[in-house]
Formats: C-alpha cells, sequence, structure tokens
C-alpha cells in the first residue's frame, strides 16, 4: 500500500479535514506558486499554461487564473498572498462573522426597531428599508442587508408556527 503523496508539502488528510473550499483555492494558485519556486531558481523563468499559454509574471498568472476561475486577479493574488504567509490553514479560514448583519450588530438600537416594526407590526421588508430610508438618509443600511436581517429573524417564528406553537 501506498501513501498519498503531499501536495505542496500538506498531507492529503490535513487536507481532507479542511474546508473543501480550501483545497479548491490552492489547486486554483498552484501555477502561483509553481511559478515562484521557478523563479528562485531562475530569474527568468517563464510557465507553460496547460492551454500553452507562456506566463513570466505573478500578474499576467493571477489575471489567467482569474479568468479560469470566475473570480477577480486581486483574489488570486489575495489568496497565494495568504498561502505564503500563513500555509494552506489560511485558504481554509473563513470569516467569523460570516451570515451576520454587521451593520446591525453596530447599531443595536435600529436592529431594535427593524424587529418591532417587522415582528410587531408585521411591516415587509420593502416599507421598513423605506422608513429607515426616510429617517437615516446615507447611513441606512442597503435593502439587501435589511432583507437577510429580517431573514434571519425569522427562522425561529416560522419553526415556532410550524410546531403549532404560534
Amino acid at each position: 500500500m501506498t501513501l498519498p503523496r503531499p501536495i505542496f508539502g500538506i498531507s492529503v488528510n490535513a487536507m481532507r479535514r479542511r474546508s473543501r473550499g480550501a483545497l479548491e483555492r490552492l489547486l486554483a494558485i498552484a501555477p502561483m506558486l509553481e511559478l515562484a519556486r521557478g523563479r528562485n531558481a531562475d530569474r527568468k523563468y517563464v510557465l507553460r499554461l496547460t492551454d500553452g499559454a507562456l506566463v513570466s509574471s505573478m500578474v499576467q498568472l493571477a489575471e489567467h487564473i482569474a479568468q479560469q476561475q470566475g473570480i477577480s486577479a486581486r483574489t488570486a493574488q489575495r489568496w497565494y498572498s495568504h498561502f505564503r504567509d500563513a500555509g494552506y490553514t489560511r485558504l481554509a479560514h473563513t470569516r467569523a462573522d460570516r451570515g451576520k448583519a454587521r451593520y446591525f450588530v453596530k447599531h443595536a438600537a435600529i436592529a431594535e426597531f427593524v424587529r418591532q416594526k417587522y415582528l410587531a407590526e408585521k411591516i415587509p421588508a420593502r416599507g421598513i428599508y423605506l422608513a429607515l430610508r426616510r429617517e437615516l438618509q446615507d447611513q441606512a443600511p442597503c435593502e439587501t442587508t435589511v432583507r437577510h436581517f429580517l431573514k434571519s429573524l425569522a427562522m425561529p417564528a416560522r419553526k415556532r408556527r410550524a410546531r403549532g406553537q404560534n
């Protein structure tokens, strides 16, 4: 029995324990890692891509990866930088506040206002958004932020209704 070979110095088992997204990001930036490794050995290193294109700079390569992956070139550069600075675990890192409306975390009084309007007064999301725009003008959150916040409030209420607890 042969053990799986490490990829970029990371064991396959360690990769499996991390998120799939991190592995996809690692595979996306693999040509950047190869270019960097080749440049360390030879300053005039040129990388031939699978489509036959020749690339000699990280900027060109980031643009190529961006086009292939459907991301921005800056995102590809950021992934490469994260991997170079902190390794594979940094690619697996996700936001701690993902799925939370940061606007409403910072503005608790506005969050309570929105809760009251939605849960007690049964005003729809659009109406609440328009009221916030009227009152707060440029400081109001965007309509999508309001909708996401209300959706997070509505889930427990839906579960209670489904159980017949009202």
